[in-house]
């Protein structure tokens, strides 16, 4: 008779703890996500491009910067690599 008492105790405690996570899932499901400034969230475009003239860099940054300041184009981030190293 002791271990029925128990284990219905048991049954009872693990419900509550289930209805307790099940309720806070759900009222954490219902709240609405903040709207997240665009400015911040702006996207990077990177580019690895091999090192050979100044300029083909020189144009490749005119170029990057150009497309980064049209609107709702990510910001451009380039990175020149030795020939060795691009393959």
């Amino acid at each position: 008779m002791k271990t029925l008492r128990v284990t219905i105790w048991v049954s009872i405690g693990v419900m509550l703890l289930l209805c307790i996570v099940a309720g806070d899932y759900y009222r954490d499901s219902l709240k609405k996500p903040e709207a997240v400034d665009v400015a911040a969230e702006r996207k990077v475009l990177r580019i690895l491009a091999p090192y050979e003239t100044t300029e083909s860099s020189r144009m490749l940054r005119d170029i990057a910067y150009q497309y980064s300041e049209m609107e709702d184009n990510p910001e451009v981030e380039i990175k020149t690599i030795s020939k060795n190293d691009f393959k």
